[in-house]
């Protein structure tokens, strides 16, 4: 029988508590270690900062509701940590003044762009606005193999830091999850505009898409009675979450089991499918999770959820 891994509380200072969770839920999911693992080279000079330690910071801002910038994780690394946590997390030096903040940020930073490049399915680059040709020129010359590994990579960080939080829940609270899941689609917006015909530009992520709403219980109107119909240049998440039958009491957290990002209204039953087959490996009873693989499959008609999830029952 699994305990329960107790919450921290919510406090203005970072807590042992705090981190004692976030470092659980990050070794518990396997994420650093593969990572680190993709990033290993024989040649060149050894980071002093762990893939590890970088998921942590960025897990403790967000269960502290925070926004998860890089500035703020340099800050926590560097110079929120005691003594103990610099050794359990490895992390050597500190951020005292604003030239070594600086420099201690660079390092993050870095090392950031270097997980992202072995996890970012996208030959796009996304820095500045392009014109067209200049966009065709500048995209990575990488190969389907290449794109497949990183696809298959990406999925498996997401799901594998969902399954590892799923997994603070204890036994009993888990025991109640018969299978029924709830499935929806929505928005991720962009920093980004979207790419303009008038002026010959694509956008500075040329990943999104237009995410458009027609003909449901949010119809928009414009100047003049003009119906809104591109919503936002966006992704779009892919989101199974722990559901109940129908008129059912609730009896355990609704939490999210799986997620995938893509393009607005692209491959609904590509890497969305994969990712409700790969559920079947969670927290929960084996053969209610596997129940999930069946249910995508059934449920991938249309590019788009236009409604709010509901429960479904495999």
């Amino acid at each position: 029988m699994r305990d329960k891994t107790p919450l921290p509380q919510c406090c203005s200072a970072l807590s042992s508590q705090a981190l004692s969770f976030c470092t659980g839920v990050i070794d518990a999911s396997g994420v650093a270690e593969r990572i680190e693992a993709a990033l290993s080279r024989s040649t060149g000079r050894r980071r002093s900062l762990h893939v590890r330690a970088l998921l942590v910071a960025l897990l403790c801002l967000a269960i502290d509701d925070r926004p998860l910038h890089l500035k703020a994780a340099t800050k926590l690394l560097f110079s929120g940590l005691d003594a103990t946590w610099r050794e359990e997390l490895g992390v050597v030096g500190k951020a005292d003044d604003k030239r070594t903040f600086l420099a201690r940020y660079r390092q993050v930073r870095y090392l950031f762009h270097l997980v992202i490049s072995v996890v970012d399915p996208s030959w796009e680059p996304k820095d500045r606005l392009l014109r067209q040709d200049e966009l065709i020129q500048r995209r990575k010359p990488l190969s389907e193999q290449e794109l497949g590994a990183r696809r298959r990579r990406l999925l498996e960080t997401i799901n594998d830091l969902l399954t590892a939080s799923v997994k603070v829940c204890s036994d009993d609270e888990l025991q109640a999850f018969d299978g029924s899941v709830g499935l929806d689609a929505t928005p991720v917006p962009l920093w980004s505009r979207g790419p303009s015909v008038r002026g010959g530009t694509c956008a500075s992520d040329p990943d999104g898409g237009w995410y458009v709403r027609e003909g449901d219980h949010r119809e928009l109107e414009g100047p003049k009675g003009k119906k809104f119909t591109k919503v936002a240049w966006a992704l779009e998440a892919t989101i199974v979450t722990m559901g109940r039958a129908p008129r059912s009491e609730p009896a355990h957290p609704n939490l999210a089991i799986g997620l995938c990002l893509g393009r607005p209204g692209e491959d609904p039953a590509g890497t969305g499918a994969e990712l409700w087959v790969r559920s079947g490996r969670g927290a929960g009873p084996p053969d209610t999770w596997a129940r999930t693989g069946a249910i995508a499959k059934a449920s991938q008609s249309g590019s788009t959820c236009r409604h709010a999830p509901s429960a479904t029952r495999w």
